[in-house]
């Protein structure tokens, strides 16, 4: 019963007034700030006292309950139009051929993304699967707080774009900041992974340094991949984010067969990242040939990958944690940060200037 009670939290938000979601569209996140705080602040003090009354696992569902709750409460107290329900039957066939690729996208990225924990638990042991799980999951999250923020700002940045060359432009630069906050995150991750699991799980929950150096260029191409998925639905091609993770779950059948040779999870990492960066490249291709969007290629960011990876690998082989090893990485890392943003940079002021140089045409005429 208390398991079927877990239906109660998507009939819940069912109820949730979207204009919050309308003013995102013109760049106003208050109210949708607002409404993810409240729902968040209210789920982290429920905790406590549920704990402390139920003492078992209905204490998580209860939690559930009362986020969902208070997320629909609070889109309705934020909303600055009355709440409606209709019947438009031209409405729901546009709303159901657009949703049903993204809502099937979203079981495949289910699977693509726990489909390597699966393959560790059937093949390893489960201490190996909690330290394999516990540290993808901790490298993930921030991964997800990116890609929100990203698809909430760019979202509706890429929709309102009016030529074909403005969009090119906002595309190369979102790609590129997206790039900065990839290599970011890997280097924090390289650097503090292991300290913050060993902070929070203990010692028994640290892995090894060039799995660490894996899971990280895993995430990072997971958030590489953030912006042609925002590029196609903004220009109302649901179906490219589709297509792009059913290539993708393909790479599951090899990470499962390195799995069935037992190779070890540092394999299964790896393998998981080839599929990863093959589903990346397909979906830059699947943009150029539809939309004739190009991707700019972040060379800085796979030159970070390359000196980190190589730094990592050798360091864990040859077991040298000394201070002037850990300094020649980090300086690598730096310098391949400081070519990306340079990159970054060069491309907002071309930008820029071309933009200038668009609005004083008509006067020059």
């Amino acid at each position: 019963l208390s398991f079927a009670l877990l239906g109660l939290v998507p009939l819940l938000k069912g109820w949730v007034h979207l204009d919050f979601k309308r003013m995102q569209r013109i760049r106003k996140y208050s109210s949708a700030a607002t409404v993810e705080l409240s729902a968040a602040s209210a789920s982290l003090l429920a905790c406590i006292p549920l704990g402390l009354w139920l003492q078992d696992y209905r204490t998580v569902l209860g939690v559930f309950l009362v986020q969902a709750l208070t997320f629909v409460c609070a889109s309705h107290f934020v909303a600055k139009r009355r709440y409606r329900i209709a019947f438009v039957r031209s409405h729901i066939a546009t709303s159901l051929r657009f949703g049903i690729p993204l809502a099937a996208n979203g079981l495949m990225m289910f699977m693509v993304f726990q489909g390597d924990k699966l393959i560790v638990g059937l093949s390893t042991t489960a201490e190996e699967l909690a330290r394999y799980a516990i540290a993808a999951q901790l490298g993930f999250i921030p991964v997800l707080v990116f890609s929100r923020v990203a698809s909430s700002y760019f979202l509706p940045t890429f929709a309102r774009c009016e030529s074909s060359s403005e969009l090119q432009s906002r595309v190369q630069d979102a790609f590129l900041l997206l790039s900065v906050a990839a290599t970011i995150f890997g280097l924090g991750f390289l650097l503090f992974g292991n300290s913050v699991l060993r902070l929070l799980y203990g010692n028994e929950f640290t892995i090894s340094t060039v799995l660490l150096g894996c899971l990280t260029l895993l995430q990072m191409l997971r958030l590489l991949r953030g912006i042609p998925s925002i590029l196609s639905i903004a220009q109302g091609e649901s179906w490219q984010p589709l297509v792009v993770n059913v290539f993708r779950s393909l790479g599951v059948f090899a990470t499962a067969y390195v799995g069935w040779k037992n190779m070890g999870l540092i394999a299964i990492a790896l393998s998981a990242c080839v599929g990863e960066l093959m589903a990346l490249l397909f979906s830059v291709a699947l943009i150029h040939r539809t939309l004739y969007i190009r991707l700019p290629t972040p060379r800085p960011a796979c030159l970070l990958g390359l000196l980190t990876f190589v730094f990592w690998w050798s360091r864990s082989l040859a077991g040298d944690p000394s201070l002037i090893s850990m300094l020649f990485g980090v300086t690598l890392t730096l310098l391949a940060l400081w070519w990306l943003i340079m990159t970054a940079v060069e491309s907002a002021r071309r930008t820029r200037l071309s933009a200038q140089a668009v609005e004083a045409a008509p006067a020059s005429l």
